[in-house]
């Protein structure tokens, strides 16, 4: 998280920390906010996948209301990727404010957002920026980001029933 986007959020601190090691699925996401046309989006993007999800961007106050909002996304994400599990609830033990490190991420979120803004947008049509994940990266060798999400939520529910992330 930005120091722009924890101000827009609302939220006072955040324990600043730095990644020193690859990010693991799920750990690690980015987040910017951007515009189409006067509508305002937020943009997440996890690190390991370059999986992405654009949301209308909606008043959030502080913290608290941050990491519900944000828990829901990983949750509606998880469960729209698979067809095996029905993930009901995800905690967030922590958040971390910190620089983008990983300069390829950032350079991807970057092009996430251009591909967002040349879509054919319509007021309300979210599902357009859907196709985001079938773009092919090449540093996934042409992979998209949603075979990706895919494939690492393959493995990490194989594991059990349990799942705890760092």
């Amino acid at each position: 998280m930005t120091k722009k986007i924890q101000e827009l959020l609302g939220i006072k601190s955040l324990a600043s920390s730095e990644n020193i090691d690859k990010p693991l699925f799920l750990d690690e996401w980015y987040m910017n906010y951007f515009n189409i046309r006067k509508n305002w989006f937020y943009i997440f993007m996890e690190s390991s996948t370059f999986y992405t999800v654009v949301k209308p961007l909606v008043p959030i106050n502080g913290s608290a209301d941050f990491i519900e909002y944000f828990q829901r996304l990983i949750i509606d994400s998880i469960n729209k990727e698979n067809n095996k599990y029905n993930l009901k609830e995800f905690l967030i033990n922590d958040m971390h404010l910190r620089n983008t490190e990983n300069k390829a991420a950032r350079r991807i979120i970057i092009d996430m957002v251009y591909h967002a803004e040349i879509k054919k947008y319509k007021k309300g049509q979210y599902e357009t920026f859907d196709e985001l994940n079938e773009i092919p990266q090449a540093l996934m060798g042409f992979k998209s980001p949603r075979l990706a999400f895919r494939d690492n939520l393959v493995q990490l529910f194989d594991g059990g029933e349990n799942i705890i992330l760092n």
